[in-house]
């Protein structure tokens, strides 16, 4: 067994390892398509007072025509022609908290972010399905769950408690999902993210304008994750100081207008600047209050 100093080393030098496995291949995407993030999936978890809260987020590239099989269908089309080269980004969350489980899918487009689609699925202590479609000058939000406790056991279709709500985005230059945030700090020029960069989200059925900024801030964190590389093999990273850059993600007008894998108003993010990546999250989830969530594990592109 290697001695503590060198064993701190090998988990930093993991995380090295992982970037020069993964650096040409992500070159060669990019070069072919949307410009996706060094890493596919990250998973994280969170705990404090007695309750432990997951989450996971991935980031992959989807042609349109697949992408518009999921997609609801709107009177004047929808937003969806324009999405450059035929291709979308898909990111998909997965949050579970105490008997609650929600899965959401959202498709933006690659360049400017603007999104198609949110699909909301809740489980658990509570049923619902809420569809989120976007089009230039609104969003339209379809929902449904089930009318009573003999359809809460039905497939979502057999549901009969429904409704559906317009959401007015004419007044915004671009609507995006509150996902879209992390796929924006893996991707955008760091000089962009330094001076800061607002864009409007639908969150909490309206819209509300979002600032993230890349600070002068750096930092060291202990992280504990399991990494895996492009040829599937698994690596067990441990370190007590790993270094990250600090990026704040502040709703401008409304601090409680944000939720974002559970946690709801403004966020502190410490990135693995190596890898684009995010290794600490850290914000408020009702009712336990501000945590710190942790990356678990992560699989690289």
């Amino acid at each position: 067994m290697p001695p503590p100093n060198q064993s701190r080393t090998l988990g930093a030098a993991l995380i090295l390892l992982a970037a020069v496995t993964v650096g040409p291949n992500v070159a060669a995407k990019r070069a072919q398509g949307p410009s996706l993030p060094a890493w596919s999936t990250l998973n994280f978890s969170a705990s404090k007072l007695m309750v432990t809260a997951r989450s996971s987020l991935s980031v992959s590239e989807e042609s349109l025509d697949a992408a518009q099989s999921h997609w609801a269908e709107l009177s004047d089309g929808g937003r969806g022609s324009e999405a450059a080269g035929g291709a979308t980004v898909r990111l998909e969350s997965k949050t579970s908290m105490l008997s609650r489980v929600s899965i959401t899918t959202v498709w933006v487009q690659p360049g400017s972010l603007a999104a198609f689609q949110r699909t909301l699925i809740e489980s658990g202590s509570r049923a619902r399905k809420k569809v989120y479609r976007f089009s230039d000058a609104e969003a339209v939000a379809f929902r449904s769950e089930p009318a009573n406790k003999a359809e809460q056991d039905l497939p979502e279709p057999r549901w009969t408690k429904r409704g559906e709500q317009h959401i007015d985005t004419a007044g915004a230059l671009t609507v995006t999902d509150p996902l879209a945030l992390f796929y924006l700090i893996a991707t955008h020029p760091h000089n962009e993210l330094d001076l800061g960069i607002e864009v409007d989200v639908l969150t909490r059925n309206r819209i509300s304008k979002v600032r993230i900024k890349r600070t002068a801030t750096r930092a060291t964190i202990r992280t504990t994750s399991t990494v895996t590389t492009v040829d599937g093999s698994q690596h067990r990273a441990s370190t007590p100081n790993l270094a990250v850059r600090i990026y704040e993600v502040t709703p401008v007008n409304n601090a409680g207008d944000l939720r974002l894998l559970g946690l709801e108003g403004a966020i502190q993010v410490a990135v693995d600047e190596t890898l684009r990546m995010p290794v600490e999250i850290r914000g408020k989830i009702p009712p336990v209050g501000r945590v710190t969530v942790k990356l678990r594990s992560a699989t690289l592109r």
